[in-house]
C-alpha cells in the first residue's frame, strides 16, 4: 500500500496564491505557488447545516466526496503517466477545513480546446494518447470494478506549454464508484448515457468516453444543446423525461435509417473533408468496435483496434488496494455494537458490512489506543466511522451538542483516516 504523504497546516499560509481556478465538487480550487513550485490545491470546508426540512437530516463534517476523491487517488497513485498525481492532504480540526495538493496540469481539454491557438493538426496529436493512455486509464478502472462516473473533456488535464508533445492525466475522482454488475443506475453525466437499453453500467462510460472525443474534435460545435434538449439543463427535471427526449435526439440527429450510430455524418456535417481525412485509423477502429457492440468494453475497444493493456499496472494497483478478510474480527465487532446499542442487529447492506469492515481494520492498525479504555473506543470511533463511511448518525451519535463534541470528532476522523492511509474502500 502507498502511504500518503500528510502535510503541515501552515502550507497554504507558506505559499503563494497565483490564482483561484474556480470551485470543484466539494469546494474551491486555487494554484499556489511554494519553492517555485506550482501546485493546485482542492479546499474543503467543515459542513454543519440541515438539508432536508422535513426530515431534518443533517450533513456533518467534511463532504463524502472530498474523502473519497482521497481515496481514489492514492488507490490509482501508481498510474502516474496517466492520474493526475496527489501531493499531499491537509485535515485541519482546529480551523474546520481540509485541503488535498495535486500536481498541476496546464489546462483541461475542454478548455484547451476553446483556445485560438488549439488547431485541428494539434488535436490529431493527442487522439492516440486520449484513446490509449486516458482509455487504458479507464478500462484498468472497469477491470477491477470502478466507474469515473463523471467522465467528460474538463476532467481530462492536459500539459501542452514548453513540451514537445501534450501530455493527459485523468483527474476528479470524487464521484467514482466500486460497483459490481448487479449495479443498475449510473450517476455520470446524463448526457453521454446511451439512451436506448440494453448497455451494462461499464459500456455506458465506454460510450461516454467516445462521445467526448468526437465532441474533442468538432468543436465549436456541440453533440448536445439546450435548444435541442432543453430539459438536459434544467435540474428538477424528471431524468425519464429527460431520456426519453434524448432517445429522440439521437433518432432525429445520430442514427441511420438502420438504427445505427452515424459518426461519419456528425464528423461530416461539423468537419471539413480535408479534417476528416486527417483523424487517424485507430479512432476509427475503436468507434467501429463501441458502435457495433452493445455491451462494449474499452479494453475489448482497444484490443481491436492493436492496443493492449499493461496487465502489470493492474496488479500493482490490485495490490495497492487495502485488503482485509478476517471476518471473525468484524462480526465480533458487530455483535458488541449492536450490545451496547450503538446499530441495529437487524441492519443488512453492503455499506453496513464494509463499515464493520473498516472499524476492524482501523482497530488492527491503530498504534495510540491502549486495552484500558478499548471498549469506550469501540463506541466512540465506532461512530465516527460510520458517520464518515456511511453519512448516517449511530442510535447514540455523541458529537453534536457543544463546538468541543464537533472539534473531538474532526480529530477522530482524521486519526481514522490516517490510520487506514485515507483508504475508505477496503475490499474483504
Amino acid at each position: 500500500m502507498i502511504n500518503c504523504f500528510v502535510i503541515n497546516k501552515n502550507f497554504l499560509e507558506t505559499s503563494k496564491l497565483k490564482e483561484t481556478l474556480g470551485s470543484g465538487t466539494f469546494g474551491k480550487v486555487s494554484l499556489y505557488q511554494q519553492n517555485q513550485k506550482l501546485f493546485v490545491v482542492k479546499e474543503s470546508v467543515f459542513k454543519e447545516k440541515v438539508t432536508d426540512l422535513t426530515k431534518k437530516k443533517t450533513v456533518f463534517g467534511y463532504p463524502d466526496y472530498f474523502i473519497n476523491e482521497i481515496d481514489k487517488l492514492i488507490k490509482f497513485r501508481p498510474l502516474i503517466d496517466t492520474v493526475v498525481q496527489l501531493e499531499g492532504i491537509c485535515m485541519d480540526a482546529d480551523n474546520r477545513k481540509s485541503y488535498i495538493v495535486l500536481e498541476m496540469m496546464d489546462s483541461d481539454l475542454e478548455k484547451w480546446s476553446k483556445l485560438n491557438s488549439t488547431t485541428f493538426d494539434m488535436k490529431m496529436t493527442i487522439i492516440q494518447e486520449y484513446i490509449q493512455n486516458i482509455g487504458g486509464t479507464l478500462a484498468l478502472m472497469h477491470n477491477l470494478n470502478f466507474i469515473h462516473n463523471d467522465f467528460k473533456l474538463n476532467n481530462v488535464l492536459i500539459n501542452y506549454l514548453n513540451i514537445p508533445n501534450p501530455k493527459l492525466k485523468l483527474s476528479d475522482f470524487g464521484k467514482t464508484k466500486y460497483i459490481d454488475y448487479s449495479v443498475i443506475n449510473y450517476g455520470g453525466i446524463t448526457k453521454y448515457i446511451y439512451p436506448f437499453p440494453g448497455k451494462d453500467i461499464y459500456s455506458i462510460e465506454t460510450w461516454g468516453f467516445m462521445l467526448n472525443l468526437i465532441e474533442l474534435l468538432i468543436y465549436p460545435a456541440k453533440l448536445f444543446d439546450s435548444k435541442h434538449i432543453p430539459k438536459l439543463y434544467i435540474k428538477e427535471t424528471n431524468k425519464q423525461e429527460v431520456m426519453d427526449d434524448l432517445k429522440g435526439y439521437y433518432n432525429n440527429f445520430f442514427m441511420t435509417d438502420k438504427g445505427k450510430f452515424n459518426i461519419k455524418k456528425i464528423l461530416k456535417d461539423n468537419l471539413d473533408i480535408n479534417n476528416i481525412n486527417k483523424i487517424p485509423k485507430i479512432f476509427w477502429k475503436v468507434t467501429k468496435y463501441i458502435c457495433q457492440n452493445v455491451n462494449s468494453n474499452i479494453q475489448d475497444a482497444l484490443e481491436y483496434s492493436g492496443y493492449k493493456l499493461d496487465n502489470t499496472l493492474k496488479d500493482i494497483v490490485y495490490n495497492n488496494i487495502s485488503h482485509i478478510s478476517d471476518d471473525k474480527t468484524c462480526k465480533g465487532y458487530l455483535q458488541f455494537l449492536c450490545e451496547h446499542n450503538i446499530l441495529k442487529s437487524e441492519i443488512k447492506s453492503e455499506i453496513y458490512e464494509k463499515y464493520i469492515i473498516l472499524l476492524s481494520f482501523f482497530f488492527n492498525n491503530i498504534k495510540n489506543i491502549t486495552d484500558d479504555n478499548h471498549n469506550d473506543n469501540i463506541k466512540t470511533y465506532g461512530s465516527v466511522i460510520y458517520y464518515t463511511v456511511t453519512g448516517k448518525k449511530t442510535i447514540d451519535f455523541p458529537f453534536m451538542e457543544t463546538d468541543i463534541d464537533k472539534y473531538i470528532f474532526l480529530k477522530m476522523q482524521e486519526i481514522f483516516l490516517n490510520s487506514i492511509n485515507f483508504q475508505v474502500l477496503v475490499l474483504n
